[in-house]
């Protein structure tokens, strides 16, 4: 017998493992549920099928579109029909079709509320008491000549089952208690503009909902830690490009040291704070004309102080070009689906000598649409820099950087052009 009781050559006991994260939102979620009266089933059928996977910038959780087919995500549907004894003017209806399958978000439920003002349809939905039972029969859908519902992929029961704004508050708060957030948002497409803004629809705290995009969110301003450098942004005004993080840590290795760079596109900084923080450029000049990306690139900048080796220029790079003109070793185009646009004034910023530029853009994944873009690259900045009256000896493609795949079929890439100049170095 060996101390502590156990018998020579039995193995310890295995500790068991404390709860995943997963697990703890289900229970805190289950539990504000039904501290707030909403049925047992309907509480843990909530719990179980909220999303597996997030985005943390900061303290900003950031949950996928797909998101919004949970009725807690979902968007509140002002004006329905309240059940007995309940207050307040918003709730989310739910009323699912028995048998959805699958977990987490990829199950399928439905949901449908009276629109405000229609007629009461006596085969329509009904509301349960926060102690009725399983439900009974299926849901009610709308046919041409009945009262209009709304109908989404949220719910949970075979009748309908109403949540007060207090009970989805109350599961929200404790969402963002476990996964340590000030700010809860569902993510949306990228705004389809030259500006690129956020369409992250916020969804708790209280005072973020409802949302006007031209005001600011207090909770929704985070400063997000990456690779070492501090990133300020309004998660609901600016993107933060997270599938770039690998394109991010290879500039911050560039050899910048004493140069002078410019960022035709520096967005809140993303490529900036790389070449100041960690590549050592000396100067760099940041080009952007979004109000609020400006906002956040210049808390960035105090941030991480590096204010003072950064000139912010607001606007058309293209007007800026003579603050930097035939100044910059190193020029970086970070805009994508193309950068073709700012080619002009890269070549009018690079210095006569030569120098770097390295551009981004989406090309087919084929190896034929690759190197067609390697030439189209190669063959336009020479033209370009040609009738600029620049004397370059070579502009040629050094090394194609694959960033990520952006769509089916597409990848984002980056080429590095090596040019050499008048003085046959760069």
């Amino acid at each position: 017998m060996m101390p502590g009781g156990r018998e020579a050559g039995s193995k310890p006991a295995r500790r068991p493992r404390p709860p995943g994260v997963h697990e703890r939102l289900r229970s805190a979620v289950k539990e504000a549920l039904c501290a707030a009266g909403v049925p047992m089933h309907v509480a843990e059928e909530l719990g179980d099928t909220l999303p597996r996977k997030w985005e943390k910038l900061g303290s900003a959780v950031l949950l996928p579109a797909s998101a919004s087919a949970h009725p807690l995500f979902a968007e509140p549907l002002v004006g329905a029909a309240l059940p007995t004894g309940s207050s307040g003017n918003s709730t989310r209806g739910l009323a699912g079709a028995q048998g959805a399958g699958a977990q987490g978000a990829g199950r399928q439920h439905a949901a449908e509320v009276q629109t405000p003002g229609a007629d009461a349809d006596p085969a329509g939905p009904v509301t349960l008491s926060p102690n009725a039972g399983p439900p009974a029969r299926t849901r009610h859908n709308s046919h041409e000549g009945e009262p209009a519902t709304l109908v989404g992929t949220t719910g949970i029961s075979d009748l309908p089952i109403f949540l007060d704004a207090a009970a989805v508050a109350g599961a929200l708060a404790s969402c963002a208690r476990v996964l340590d957030a000030t700010f809860l948002g569902v993510q949306a497409p990228i705004e389809p503009s030259l500006h690129r803004k956020s369409q992250v629809r916020p969804v708790w705290p209280a005072e973020a909902v409802p949302h006007d995009p031209s005001t600011p969110v207090p909770p929704a301003w985070v400063r997000h830690r990456e690779n070492g450098i501090v990133y300020c942004l309004d998660v609901t005004r600016s993107m933060f490009a997270s599938g770039n993080g690998t394109e991010r840590m290879r500039a911050a290795r560039f050899p910048a040291q004493g140069e002078v760079v410019v960022d035709l596109y520096a967005g809140i900084g993303y490529f900036t704070l790389a070449l100041l923080v960690h590549a050592g450029a000396t100067h760099v000049h940041a080009c952007e004309w979004d109000e609020d990306t400006l906002e956040a690139l210049r808390a960035g900048l105090e941030a991480n102080g590096v204010g003072e080796r950064c000139t912010v220029h607001a606007g058309d790079n293209a007007l800026a070009l003579p603050a930097f003109a035939r100044q910059a070793h190193r020029v970086h185009l970070g805009l994508i689906p193309s950068s073709e646009d700012g080619w002009p004034v890269a070549v009018g910023a690079l210095r006569a000598e030569g120098g770097w530029l390295h551009i981004h853009g989406n090309v087919g994944e084929s190896s034929q649409a690759k190197a067609d873009w390697v030439a189209h690259v190669e063959r336009e900045l020479s033209r370009l820099a040609a009738d600029a009256g620049c004397r370059w000896k070579s502009a040629r493609v050094a090394h194609v950087e694959r960033v990520k795949k952006y769509a089916p079929r597409v990848e984002h890439l980056v080429a590095d052009v090596h040019v050499v100049g008048t003085s046959g170095t760069s």
